[in-house]
């Protein structure tokens, strides 16, 4: 409001400036028309000196009582010239002084505006420092966030970044050892099949070989081994001699069988699916009769289905007990392409009877639930085979002790092996679980520095409609002030309109009727010039009159004396007659002269008036000529007046139109805001909600890494000690296992050689 005002004032005094600077120029114009004015009054007066130069050389006859009165004349003339100049000189000098004071107007004028002016650029450069501090404190703030945001971003890329090659370097070295692990793995898978064929092979030898029945229950002096299972004494597997039992649940025979259909030659590990039968081997002495007893009852009762359900029912308990140990220990379950699972046990010496031990076993041979009898071995069948010779059988024995120890070893190695895979795959599994949380953690904090700087862009906004809302607020309050203001100003000009049009109607007027006065002395002069100009035509006449008169006096007069002189001798009476007719004619001559002098006198009188009254009418036409300048510049004044009235009456019309057009405005302007307002309220509120959900979830990212962290380092440092327990070792996992495997298969060939050396024998 203080910038429109003084916007208004400065226009205001711009006017009157513009109007002074007008006013000027109309007085030079104005002491320029009196000076040309005073130029032709002395023109004139050089004229009328001529033309009374001209009557004095055109009238040399004339009395000396009419000198007084041209005398008069020229000093009347003198005098009205004189008044004139004077006149003039003092509206000049009156017009000068207005000059003075008007420059003088017009100086203060220009301070006045230069002040203004100043007043102005100082508020201009005050808004503009202002803004500019405004813009920089933003610029600030802003530079200050996004300053903050872009270290934060770069610490956690940094630490992302290195988390990311620490991780990568683990997850490199991971992957070289499970390669060559799994390198180790398929060589020992190799050699195990070997392992297993040959001793498949072994098996069927003894099974088809020397295999003798017994039917006479005296006939043995041996002890008896059954079959069992202890899942509690699976810990003393080294101190057992002899192969044990490797045993699977139907589901696990199934998955296996599925396995090796599709000639996949690794082993199951998983921990979840598959359980771990360990191969234990146990002795069982004969400590008393009451066993073998039982035992020698059984082969001679006359029905097969007691040992079939002798059998079954060891067999069935060694399932359960194994599976319950094999699920509660979690080891591997070794499989080698859908064979049955067999038992065998080689008993001691009877040392309670003396005699030479005869060795017997007991070979089960459990199908699977389809029946599959491929091995050629019933279930419900029982062999016993007898060796003769006691060294060969306690070589076989040994060398199967060995194989047995050196096959659990191997078991070992691969169950430990499985594992170390296992921690391999989660490290590799939490590894990549990690990055996909990284990237998802980055891309959640761009888009949370993203929403820091939106709501940072829209708390600004916020502040500068709250700014304009008060300012609008304010400005519209101010608005019924200004718009009386401006109604007031329109009143004012209205009536300075009208009372310009009405003081310029009366000029008009007044012209009017100066011009119909200058009509009416126009005419009167015309009138008395034509009157003049008779007089003057009359007064030559009447002049040439009386000079003929005179002339013919003088003639007569000159005659009448020659007559009195020549006729001296005439008689006095006749002299008298014609002296007397002669006197009469002068007489008559002589009135005629003074008639005629008379009239000229009332003419030259009647010149006179004439002249005074032409002078008269010429000063009233003068005086009415200079009342209808005078007039015309009046109403020339009005007209601009009355002009610029108008002008300001519209200038003061539209600005209270604009003002009242500001104020729907406003109105609509701060309804538009005041929604833009609580809209950018919601927007910002909505924002700061999303970036608390956009914490909270960065947040819980975050424990989630820190767990996955936790869980990769119990994997590292799990899968370390696997590979520290390998290391420990003078050699390699992998040729210890080729070692072992071509110990056992050193020895199943010298049991062969063993066997073939006494197959000849027996036979």
């Amino acid at each position: 409001m203080q910038a429109i005002q003084n916007q208004s004032e400065l226009d205001a005094l711009r006017k009157k400036l513009n109007l002074c600077i007008d006013e000027k120029d109309k007085l030079e114009r104005h002491v320029k028309n009196l000076e040309t004015k005073l130029e032709a009054e002395r023109s004139s007066k050089v004229a009328m000196k001529e033309e009374t130069q001209k009557l004095q050389i055109d009238l040399p006859s004339l009395t000396t009582d009419q000198m007084p009165n041209i005398a008069l004349n020229d000093q009347t003339e003198l005098k009205t010239m004189v008044d004139a100049i004077a006149a003039a000189s003092q509206r000049e000098a009156q017009a000068h002084e207005t000059a003075i004071v008007l420059s003088k107007e017009n100086d203060e004028l220009r301070m006045k505006l230069k002040v203004l002016v100043e007043d102005n650029n100082k508020l201009i450069e005050l808004y503009e420092r202002a803004a500019e501090e405004n813009n920089k404190n933003c610029n600030r703030a802003q530079s200050s966030q996004e300053n903050k945001a872009e270290d934060e971003y770069n610490d956690l890329t940094e630490l992302a970044v290195g988390r990311e090659s620490e991780m990568k370097k683990e997850v490199e070295n991971l992957e070289h050892q499970l390669m060559e692990m799994h390198e180790e793995n398929e060589k020992l898978m190799s050699l195990y099949e070997k392992a297993m064929q040959e001793r498949d092979e072994f098996k069927k030898i003894l099974a088809s070989g020397g295999q003798r029945i017994v039917e006479n229950k005296g006939g043995f002096d041996c002890a008896e081994k059954l079959v069992e299972v202890d899942g509690e004494e699976r810990h003393k597997s080294d101190e057992s001699s002899a192969f044990g039992p490797l045993v699977l649940s139907e589901r696990e025979d199934l998955q296996l069988e599925n396995l090796a259909e599709h000639g996949q030659s690794e082993i199951a590990l998983d921990e979840t699916n598959l359980f771990a039968a360990n191969v234990q081997t146990g002795y069982i002495q004969c400590s008393g009769k009451s066993e073998i007893n039982d035992y020698l009852e059984l082969q001679e009762s006359p029905s097969s289905l007691e040992p079939k359900k002798f059998i079954e029912s060891g067999y069935s308990d060694f399932n359960v007990q194994d599976r319950a140990e094999s699920s509660e220990t979690g080891k591997l379950t070794v499989v080698d392409k859908g064979y049955m699972m067999e038992e065998t046990c080689f008993p001691g010496l009877n040392e309670r009877d003396g005699s030479s031990h005869c060795p017997e076993d007991l070979h089960i041979n459990a199908g699977d639930q389809n029946g599959d009898n491929d091995q050629g071995m019933d279930a419900k069948s029982i062999g016993v085979v007898r060796v003769k010779q006691p060294h060969d059988l306690k070589l076989v024995r040994m060398k199967l002790d060995k194989a047995q120890e050196k096959l659990l070893s191997s078991a070992q190695t691969i169950s430990i092996f499985g594992s170390l895979e296992r921690a391999s795959i989660e490290v590799d599994k939490l590894s990549i679980e990690m990055e996909a949380l990284e990237t998802g953690m980055q891309l959640m904090q761009q888009e949370c520095a993203s929403s820091q700087f939106l709501s940072s862009e829209m708390q600004e906004r916020r502040d500068v409609m709250d700014k304009k809302l008060r300012a609008l607020k304010y400005s519209l309050s101010n608005f019924s002030s200004s718009i009386g203001y401006f109604e007031q100003r329109e009143a004012q000009a209205r009536a300075r309109v009208d009372a310009s049009s009405a003081y310029l109607n009366r000029k008009k007027e007044e012209l009017t009727s100066l011009q119909t006065r200058k009509y009416e002395i126009e005419v009167a002069q015309m009138k008395i010039q034509q009157t003049q100009v008779e007089l003057k035509r009359n007064l030559v006449d009447w002049i040439s009159r009386i000079e003929e008169e005179n002339r013919r006096q003088e003639n007569e007069r000159v005659l009448f004396a020659i007559d009195n002189v020549e006729k001296t001798d005439i008689h006095p009476a006749q002299k008298n007659w014609p002296l007397s007719g002669k006197a009469t004619e002068l007489l008559k001559s002589e009135e005629e002269k003074t008639k005629l002098q008379t009239e000229v006198k009332q003419a030259q009188e009647k010149l006179v008036v004439f002249r005074r009254e032409v002078e008269d009418l010429d000063r009233k036409l003068g005086k009415v000529d200079r009342e209808i300048q005078v007039v015309q510049m009046e109403i020339q004044k009005g007209l601009k007046s009355v002009e610029e009235m108008e002008h300001r009456l519209g200038s003061v019309i539209q600005e209270r139109d604009m003002v009242l057009e500001m104020k729907e405005n406003g109105r609509n302007e701060v309804e538009n805001m005041i929604l833009e307002y609580h809209q950018g309220v919601f927007e910002a509120a909505l924002k700061e909600e999303e970036m608390k959900i956009l914490e909270e979830e960065l947040d819980m990212e975050l424990r989630r890494i820190e767990e996955l962290q936790t869980a990769k380092a119990i994997a590292s440092r799990r899968k370390t000690q696997l590979l520290e327990e390998f290391t420990c070792q003078s050699c390699f996992v992998s040729d210890k296992m080729e070692e072992e495997l071509q110990i056992i298969q050193m020895s199943i060939m010298e049991l062969k050689s063993l066997y073939g050396q006494d197959g000849p024998n027996d036979s």
